[in-house]
């Protein structure tokens, strides 16, 4: 395994048989720097989880991307989330989604509220919605979102007097403010995008921004984006050695799981890119079918997209800077 930002790059690429184990490779390295990401954790009955911690600081947040998510997969998610946040227009898509039996019902939605239409707004506050407007055109509906979220579990008191906030920018400034102060104490929250990627090009771009951009400036929020148009997550990973601990299925399991054998880029075979896209980086994989070992990988020169998981317990990326990966379901 590589160590260090000065690399001597040999470059090696090596094709796997459709079935691997990584688990001496896991435990081989287990000292370094690790960062671990377990997807399942996101759509696992609340219960099953050994941290506590997790049982209380998920969020799911619904942008204005239409929903096609598998039911069982969705009740999951929805489920297993603390806080539900639709974001302006994503309160059309969950009503779109739930149109008969208004079962999933979003804490707040929360925007300068041009694109929820107010019938929705209506239907939803006589259920128990709290809306809040926030009419800056500085903030996109997605921070502020972020703000709202971030508020709720970390500035409570902001939120008990939220009715008395301008409805403009008061919430963005405050939070801001709140989170510059030093000494400041905040939970870390796991929050679920549902939306923001796979439509258009340009806003796709503008979530892998904020999201990176929040990464260095609220490193407590961790990122999973859900593309609600093909089934696969997209999350960011930190340089050091990242496991994404994703257990190949049977399709007996993935049924229990998703409720239905979920479609693939080949049977059985969960696709994976390694995406890039802040910098060049050098990396290292094990548990994919083209595995490699110190590549290097950028926009400009070579990428590993359209990968395949062949891991039994999931896959290995070290890599020296930080980068996008996504993977299917």
């Amino acid at each position: 395994m590589p160590t260090g930002e000065k690399l001597e790059v040999v470059e090696k690429v090596v094709e796997n048989p459709d079935s691997i184990s990584i688990k001496h490779t896991i435990d081989t390295n287990v000292e370094l720097d690790t960062h671990v990401i377990s997807p399942l954790k996101y759509f696992e009955a609340r219960s099953r989880f050994n941290d506590e911690s997790d049982r209380h600081t998920t969020v799911l947040l619904i942008l204005n991307q239409q929903i096609n998510i598998l039911p069982d997969l969705f009740a999951k998610l929805w489920n297993n989330a603390t806080l539900k946040v639709c974001a302006d227009g994503g309160l059309n898509r969950l009503r779109d989604y739930d149109s008969t039996s208004s079962a999933y019902i979003p804490d707040y939605v929360v925007g300068d509220l041009d694109s929820a239409k107010k019938e929705n707004i209506e239907h939803y506050q006589s259920l128990g919605t709290k809306k809040i407007l926030q009419s800056s055109q500085y903030y996109t509906d997605f921070m502020k979102a972020l703000s709202l979220i971030n508020t709720f579990f970390n500035f409570p008191d902001i939120i008990s007097d939220i009715n008395h906030l301008d409805t403009v920018d008061a919430l963005e400034k405050l939070e801001e403010e709140r989170s510059a102060e030093s000494g400041t104490k905040v939970k870390a929250l796991k929050i679920v995008v549902l939306g923001g990627v796979g439509g258009r090009f340009d806003q796709t771009m503008a979530t892998i921004n904020q999201i990176w951009n929040l990464s260095s400036r609220r490193p407590h929020l961790q990122f999973v984006i859900l593309n609600p148009e093909h089934t696969e997550i997209i999350v960011l990973l930190k340089p050091g050695f990242n496991f994404v601990a994703y257990p190949r299925f049977t399709p007996q399991e993935e049924t229990e799981v998703f409720g239905i054998i979920t479609e693939k880029s080949r049977p059985g075979l969960r696709n994976v890119g390694v995406l890039p896209i802040l910098s060049d980086a050098v990396i290292t994989t094990y548990g994919l079918k083209w595995d490699v070992e110190n590549w290097r990988t950028g926009l400009t020169t070579k990428m590993s997209s359209s990968n395949l998981q062949v891991g039994k317990e999931g896959f290995i990326i070290w890599t020296n800077k930080h980068l996008f990966v996504d993977f299917e379901l």
